[in-house]
């Protein structure tokens, strides 16, 4: 993650490139994911998910998502499908969330949505966001790098990979840049 932030890239950057997102929308208190079958195949449903056109159920509540209803949903123009609160706990923002009135960061790329996460949606009328969308195949590893890393902008990323390959030099960020 330090190498990628020394060329430039933000954590949003990188995260963008590792995971998919799926977008998020809250409305009359419920969230609705927007649908897109590439991230819902393998994924169970958490409610009956209708057609579009006949209201019938195409999808009922617990089962996996199939190729051939996926399909359906799609040519039928469905935009958003419900979920749960509960399926949203543990699930990584993918972008920086800022107040607009304080401008203070709410919640950074890569931070995971817990229960007070909730409750500061609810105060600040957030009701529109992106999160990771991680494969079960893969891992969130580089999530959780991200969390982990300490450095923040590209100047903190050349200084600290020049300081490692060169422990006794006095490191500027331009002998940092050149090296």
């Amino acid at each position: 993650s330090i190498l990628f932030k020394s060329f430039g890239y933000t954590s949003e950057d990188i995260l963008d490139f590792f995971y998919e997102k799926e977008h998020i929308i809250k409305k009359n208190g419920s969230f609705f994911k927007e649908f897109s079958p590439e991230n819902l195949s393998r994924q169970r449903a958490s409610f009956d998910i209708k057609s579009p056109k006949t209201k019938k159920v195409v999808i009922k509540k617990g089962r996996i998502f199939t190729k051939r209803a996926l399909k359906q949903l799609e040519e039928e123009g469905l935009d958003y499908i419900p979920i749960l609160d509960s399926e949203l706990i543990d699930k990584a923002f993918a972008q920086q969330i800022i107040d607009q009135e304080t401008q203070e960061i709410l919640f950074k790329a890569g931070d995971l949505i817990t229960e007070e996460s909730f409750e500061l949606m609810e105060e600040k009328g957030l009701d529109n966001f992106n999160i990771l969308c991680v494969d079960p195949a893969s891992s969130d590893s580089m999530r959780k790098t991200l969390v982990a890393d300490k450095i923040q902008d590209k100047e903190e990323a050349l200084m600290d990979i020049y300081r490692r390959l060169r422990p006794g030099n006095p490191a500027t960020i331009e002998v940092a840049q050149d090296f």
